[in-house]
């Protein structure tokens, strides 16, 4: 059995020594802990976590909906719920109970894939599709290099999860970046007095005043968004890659807003305007395709931001090891009184979306360095929590 160390170690490798990336693990871990407490005060029946989406553009083939679990869990009401609410022909659903075992220097992450039936709920284990995934996984695994141990990070935040946290966290990190176009869902629950499903999205994040926004005349938000996306994100990536590499990310950023605006103009948008007062907060454009189908099915979408605008406050360079540190610090430490944080929260739908914005490269918090769209909603107006934390 692999110790704690080995283990956050082996995360540190697999994120490739993004700090951006491992502080968001930190704390996302530390919100899903939160949310627990919360939620049981609330009367919601036990919070379930570990569910992945590959393919989640229905539209593009079969999507595959994954349960990540341990060899000895079985599945929760709340699981069941999951496959009986969101049942389709060209959608098929799977228990992948994960372990991990050492093997030299790396790991094995160890997989038994069972298909549930959309009918009963009953699990058929499935020889074929454990050895390619299995396959898929190790394939995965032997492209990770070691990387330089990051003693603060480690020792500060992620030494205080435990054994199973920080298992659970490789496996599900080592899973998602092993396949290709897949999502997950942060946390499921449901109150105990109904049989209505909620999705949990959450982030650490703050707003941005940079927003294309959506014609007020417009009736369809998500349809008019899913055609202008499709059509503004190809492009986008091609000039993105069309750019110069000497070019600084400011300036990378510039060009890309520019082209933006132009492209933009062809397709009836409004060119880029800035709030004064910063109110809007992104959703993945990822996610927000799912948000149509969660409507559908009368399931409560709620998304949840830890609103911390670190400018002026953090003093280190952006993305480096030190600002991601005090990022951390003014959020978890108990010796920070945090008065410059609050928790900002709204059930969305498809139409309470704004506008559209964008990051890239290092900010877009992808495996690529590509250009990343995002989806804005006003969430001062729209359920929003401004008492301080």
């Amino acid at each position: 059995m692999l110790d704690k160390n080995e283990l956050i170690q082996f995360l540190y490798n697999i994120e490739n020594s993004k700090y951006a990336r491992l502080a968001g693990l930190i704390i996302e871990q530390y919100l899903l802990k939160e949310l627990k407490k919360s939620l049981k005060a609330r009367n919601y029946s036990a919070m379930q976590s570990g569910w992945i989406i590959q393919n989640p553009n229905i539209k593009a083939g079969q999507e595959n909906w994954f349960k990540l679990t341990t060899p000895s869990t079985e599945l929760s009401q709340i699981d069941i719920e999951v496959v009986k609410k969101f049942s389709d022909p060209n959608r098929d659903f799977f228990v992948a109970r994960c372990s991990i075992t050492p093997q030299h220097e790396k790991i094995s992450v160890n997989i038994q894939i069972s298909k549930i039936s959309k009918h009963n709920q009953k699990e058929t284990y499935l020889i074929n599709a454990t050895s390619k995934m299995q396959g898929i996984l190790d394939g995965y695994i032997a492209t990770i290099k070691q990387q330089t141990t990051s003693k603060k990070l480690f020792s500060d935040w992620f030494l205080n999860f435990s054994h199973s946290e920080i298992e659970t966290l490789v496996i599900q990190r080592c899973f998602m970046n092993s396949l290709a176009n897949c999502i997950d869902i942060d946390a499921i629950a449901m109150k105990e007095a109904e049989s209505r499903l909620t999705f949990f999205e959450f982030k650490r994040k703050y707003a941005t005043a940079k927003i294309w926004k959506i014609p007020k005349t417009i009736r369809e938000k998500y349809k008019y968004i899913s055609e202008k996306n499709q059509t503004l994100i190809p492009l986008m990536n091609a000039f993105h890659n069309r750019l110069s590499s000497t070019l600084t990310y400011m300036e990378r950023g510039q060009k890309l807003t520019e082209e933006l605006n132009r492209l933009c103009l062809s397709q009836q948008i409004p060119p880029q305007s800035r709030a004064r007062n910063p109110i809007y907060y992104s959703l993945d454009w990822s996610h927000y395709e799912k948000l149509q189908l969660y409507t559908t099915k009368n399931v409560e979408y709620k998304f949840i931001v830890w609103n911390f605008d670190p400018r002026g406050i953090v003093n280190a360079p952006q993305k480096s090891e030190e600002y991601e540190t005090q990022i951390m610090e003014n959020l978890l430490s108990k010796n920070f009184k945090r008065h410059n944080s609050d928790f900002r929260h709204a059930a969305l739908t498809p139409e309470d979306a704004l506008g559209i914005t964008f990051t890239h490269g290092r900010s877009s918090g992808t495996l690529n360095n590509g250009v990343r769209f995002q989806v804005l909603f006003n969430l001062e107006n729209n359920g929003g929590d401004s008492r301080k934390s």
